[in-house]
């Protein structure tokens, strides 16, 4: 370095005119030559070896006097005693991982590996070859982990154009199976002998939601017993969700449904577990067993998943001291004691909304559930009760409870409806087995007490008073009152569905 090659002169016929010189190096080639701006001397100001360059440089030399006039030479600089392919090629990426989605599809892009080599690309010494070297499962990192028992394999997942250096999908991945690779990428340039060099790569794979939640099949079908004493609020059975998704894609969801939705509740248990509540006092029902249905979903797509599902049977063991007065009870009213249900409705609730299930399955499967509807409105109460039976909607097979009609009409007013199930086409007698009662409120949703279940105990004089509302009349019709009722926020609630 600091070789002279030569001086450049150039004359100005102007007077007082101060020539400058600068220079222009030839596109593709890092400098090697310096100009001295005023004197015009070329110099040498980087080292010529390992560049293996046997055409000549060309340098274009530009000559300004101050004005906007310029003059350009260009000037060929010719390197002797040069060795052949004295330059090896290097990478040039700084990032040396890369990110595949697990749903690509083959040919898909990966990355690309960039190489450079000093030699010149005229002669093909600079050209450069890519390949593939190795590929390995799993990565470099989860090898280099001393907590992860990890078996290398090699794998073929991954070409690379041998030119352009970049990488694509030579299959699909399940990223359940392998979740990171290393891959080992070769260059040679077309030198004789090649030069060549070689960089590892870890690849990892980003999870797509391509599993579906599931239960055990020993979670799916439970018979549970469970003692009427038994404290409201009571957990009574844990449901652990699988998913083989990572999160967020592996969070499940879990809900309840069928005749005993109203007696229980789930609280979810971190992303993939929840808990089956009590929620009512046992003592005071009637019946010997309860039927649930526990359904759960990914928790970003309420989907339909029939390995998630569980049916649950529920025996209720009766305690001794209680046994006499429940058997006379018994006795008296017979197994499917006639009773009410309380569920309170935004007027302003969309029509085709969900707002409740009636709690009752029938014997067999053809059993169907039979409705009559009346309201009872304190603006109208000359008219009251009349037939309302368009507002409601119950799915006879199902029990859901669906709003038929728009309530805005409605509102501070309630609903009595008379639920009958009734045998199948099968039986010999067309008789209700069992019938139950339920009042609905329709108010202003800033009127419905939020509340769940588990606090149905702290209302006891709220209930009273709402049963003395209910079934007291006078003269000129229902009592008139305000009356909260409990339910869910239905403003905030998902799909405008509500669970009381």
């Amino acid at each position: 370095m600091g070789t002279q090659v030569g001086n450049i002169s150039c004359v100005d016929s102007d007077e007082n005119h101060k020539i400058q010189y600068r220079l222009k190096h030839e596109n593709g080639h890092s400098p090697f030559f310096g100009l001295n701006s005023e004197t015009g001397q070329l110099t040498v100001i980087a080292s010529l070896r390992g560049h293996g360059r046997s055409a000549p440089y060309l340098l274009t030399v530009i000559a300004e006097d101050g004005t906007e006039r310029t003059v350009s030479l260009t000037i060929p600089v010719k390197v002797t005693n040069v060795i052949p392919n004295d330059g090896k090629p290097f990478f040039l990426n700084k990032n040396l991982t890369a990110t595949v989605y697990e749903g690509a599809t083959r040919g898909s892009k990966v990355f690309q590996a960039k190489a450079y080599d000093t030699d010149s690309y005229d002669n093909g010494e600079g050209r450069l070859f890519y390949t593939i070297m190795k590929q390995l499962y799993p990565c470099s990192e989860k090898r280099s982990n001393e907590s992860v028992e990890t078996f290398v394999q090699d794998v073929d997942y991954f070409t690379v154009d041998s030119q352009s250096g970049v990488v694509t999908l030579k299959d699909s991945i399940d990223r359940e199976k392998h979740d990171c690779f290393s891959l080992l990428i070769g260059v040679h340039d077309g030198g004789v002998p090649a030069q060549m060099n070689s960089q590892w790569f870890d690849i990892f794979v980003d999870d797509m939601d391509d599993n579906l939640p599931f239960l055990l099949p020993s979670d799916r079908k439970l018979d549970l017993e469970i003692n009427e004493t038994t404290k409201i609020g009571t957990e009574v059975y844990m449901f652990h969700g699988h998913d083989n998704d990572l999160a967020p894609n592996n969070l499940i969801t879990f809900e309840i449904s069928g005749g005993g939705s109203d007696l229980f509740h789930v609280v979810q248990k971190g992303d993939q577990n929840a808990s089956l509540i009590l929620n009512a006092d046992l003592m005071q029902l009637k019946q010997k067993e309860l039927h649930l249905g526990i359904k759960c979903h990914p928790k970003h797509k309420k989907i339909v998943v029939p390995d998630c599902a569980s049916n649950v049977n529920v025996k209720i063991v009766r305690h001794l001291k209680h046994a006499h007065s429940n058997a006379v009870a018994e006795k008296r009213t017979g197994v499917f004691e006639n009773y009410e249900m309380l569920l309170g409705v935004a007027a302003s609730t969309q029509v085709g909304n969900l707002i409740g299930n009636a709690g009752m399955k029938g014997d067999n499967p053809s059993d169907r559930i039979k409705t009559t509807v009346q309201m009872y409105h304190p603006n109208s109460v000359a008219e009251s009760p009349y037939n309302v039976s368009g507002l409601l909607r119950i799915d006879e097979c199902t029990g859901d409870i669906f709003v038929w009609d728009s309530l805005k009409s409605y509102g501070n007013g309630h609903l009595r409806m008379k639920m009958m199930m009734m045998p199948g086409a099968d039986e010999s007698k067309n008789v209700p087995s069992h019938t139950k009662g339920l009042k609905v409120f329709v108010l202003r949703n800033d009127q419905l007490l939020s509340a769940d279940m588990y606090e149905y105990s702290k209302l006891d004089r709220w209930i009273e008073a709402v049963s003395s509302f209910m079934n007291s009349r006078k003269k000129n019709g229902v009592r008139r009152g305000l009356v909260k009722v409990l339910t869910f926020d239905q403003s905030s609630s998902t799909a405008g569905k509500t669970r009381y």
